[in-house]
């Protein structure tokens, strides 16, 4: 997926359930997976190439890469996120009652339920490497500039736990890591280990060319 420019709607719709609709999530589809005994998985979706200009109001929520495939063999490589440049926010902003961290915590389940049954998350993740005899690395997410990020990684699974994304480097915004609480510290373990509340900076190298405020104890 590459070569966008969005224009998004500035604010979701609103209902006594929750949001049912949000202003912008972009995924990427995920490798197939390999049945043959020396087969590798299919590689997933990467994203490339976004640019959002309207105004720091439209936020992308989400954008996240495609999971590689799995495998008897090799699992397949998780997609990568790449050249975004949007003016407004990756991940929706916290407003005076709700507190929005690495997920967004007021959508309605039955919407969103099935596609995210931990809960949409927010923020900018490669896609996670397949499940094989050897597994597949997940994507990287790199050069990506937003007026303010709220967690980086690789995909959610399930059940609400993240995986590192193989390498994140070149990120531009004011600030990474949205905290729910309302506090300047990431609240909580490894987001591999327990669905986390606060956005983050997870990735199996250690992150280069950050340029911004990153929320303290967020990077793993």
């Amino acid at each position: 997926m590459t070569n966008l420019q969005l224009s998004g709607p500035q604010a979701p719709i609103k209902t006594a359930a929750g949001f049912d609709a949000l202003s912008t999530l972009i995924l990427a589809g995920n490798g197939g997976a390999a049945t043959g005994a020396h087969a590798s998985g299919g590689a997933g979706g990467s994203i490339s190439a976004i640019s959002e200009s309207k105004d720091v109001y439209s936020p992308i929520n989400l954008l996240q890469a495609g999971n590689g495939g799995a495998a008897v063999a090799t699992g397949g490589a998780g997609g990568s996120v790449s050249l975004v440049k949007t003016v407004g926010l990756i991940g929706q902003a916290s407003d005076s009652t709700i507190g929005f961290g690495a997920f967004q915590t007021a959508v309605d389940p039955s919407v969103w339920g099935t596609l995210f049954p931990a809960g949409v998350p927010e923020g900018v993740f490669a896609g996670r490497g397949g499940v094989g005899g050897t597994n597949g690395l997940a994507g990287s997410v790199v050069s990506i500039n937003a007026y303010a990020i709220a967690a980086i990684g690789a995909a959610a699974d399930p059940t609400g736990l993240f995986a590192a994304a193989e390498k994140v480097a070149n990120i531009t915004a004011t600030s990474i890591g949205f905290s729910a609480e309302g506090l300047s510290t990431y609240e909580g373990v490894s987001p591999a280990l327990a669905q986390p509340t606060d956005g983050f900076i997870f990735s199996a190298t250690t992150p280069t060319g950050i340029s911004g405020t990153v929320l303290t104890g967020s990077v793993f």
